[in-house]
């Protein structure tokens, strides 16, 4: 994979074989393209009714109230709470909408729900292969100012005795002083996306690697190992921590 910034896309041609991409600074050939559109709130009919910040996002509180209590916000001109970071950050997420929607409305008659915050989850099947991330890479802890650590280990997802099993390539990011987990990546052609939701939820409760190592799973050999791949791989963390 070759990353190209600072450059605009200016044509794609897929001719059938391959796919050239044409920029203002050069031309590309290549045999996959993935195409991302930025974001830029539109709330510029709100300046002066609740406060925006230099980019004219709309700030919220944890019960998505914006300046004035009485007016709520949701959606794509919002901040969202980053939980593996405890700060807001504006990246705008379908799921995160929906949930707010259901959050918005109980309040309005009289509830006092939290939105629970988001770890930015992503994930992708390109030619049967999964990929996924979650919270931070350990490049963007260490930039977080977490004094972070990482492992990356490979595992079958269920036992080798089984006719047929598949390898998870799998990392993991936690800080250091608390043990806390902080993200996850996952590649392989078994459908790991259960398991990014379970770590998710980790994160979310702010668990430790221990947490992970040894929590209680669900075992038959069909569907997983005695200790599930993900309780392989909080007990790698385990290991290099020095928690074992």
């Amino acid at each position: 994979m070759k990353v190209v910034t600072d450059e605009h896309v200016t044509e794609l041609d897929d001719n059938g074989i391959g796919i050239t991409v044409a920029t203002d600074s050069g031309s590309y050939s290549v045999s996959r393209v993935i195409v991302m559109a930025g974001q830029k709130p539109d709330t510029s009919i709100f300046e002066g009714v609740v406060e925006l910040d230099e980019s004219g996002i709309i700030n919220v509180n944890e019960f998505l109230q914006t300046s004035d209590p009485n007016i709520y916000a949701i959606g794509g001109s919002t901040t969202i709470h980053y939980n593996p970071t405890g700060k807001d950050i504006y990246k705008p997420q379908p799921t995160e909408a929906v949930r707010q929607a259901v959050i918005v409305a109980q309040n309005i008659n009289g509830g006092q729900v939290k939105d629970s915050g988001t770890q930015l989850s992503m994930s992708l099947n390109l030619d049967g292969t999964y990929m996924a991330s979650l919270g931070l890479t350990y490049e963007r802890a260490k930039a977080a100012g977490f004094d972070a650590d990482v492992v990356t280990i490979e595992d079958n997802y269920r036992p080798e005795f089984m006719p047929t099993t598949t390898p998870v390539l799998m990392t993991l990011i936690w800080d250091k002083d608390t043990q806390r987990i902080l993200g996850v990546q996952m590649m392989s052609k078994h459908d790991i996306s259960e398991t990014l939701s379970l770590i998710s939820l980790c994160i979310q409760n702010q668990n430790t690697i221990e947490f992970l190592g040894m929590y209680d799973t669900m075992f038959q050999p069909n569907f997983d190992r005695p200790f599930n791949y993900v309780n392989i791989l909080g007990q790698a963390a385990m290991a290099k921590a020095g928690t074992e």
